[in-house]
Parts: structure tokens; sequence; C-alpha cells
């Protein structure tokens, strides 16, 4: 992921804003708590990967 994302310049801000639009999706898709809770946790674990400012 680190490799993948290198460069790009993600932010905090952009980050968050994107796991609020994953969650959105989710909830709009009829997606159950636990599972969207899981399947945000799977994204948390790149996010150090990921985020560079």
């Amino acid at each position: 992921m680190k490799t993948a994302h290198a460069g790009l310049g993600i932010t905090e801000a952009e980050w968050n804003a994107n796991m609020q639009y994953a969650a959105a999706a989710l909830a709009k898709n009829g997606i159950g708590e636990a599972e969207k809770t899981d399947f945000l946790a799977l994204f948390e674990r790149y996010r150090h990967d990921i985020v560079e400012a």
C-alpha cells in the first residue's frame, strides 16, 4: 500500500472524508453495523501507509 500511494500527498482530512463516504455508502446499501465496523477497520489498518500529509 505504501508504494502504491507514495507521492500522492493524501491528507488526514482526505482520508477522513473517504472513510465517511465509505461508511455512508455501506449504510445506504443496508450493511449492518457490525459488518460496517469490521469493513472499515480493514481500511484503518492501512492509514499510516496511505496518509502522507
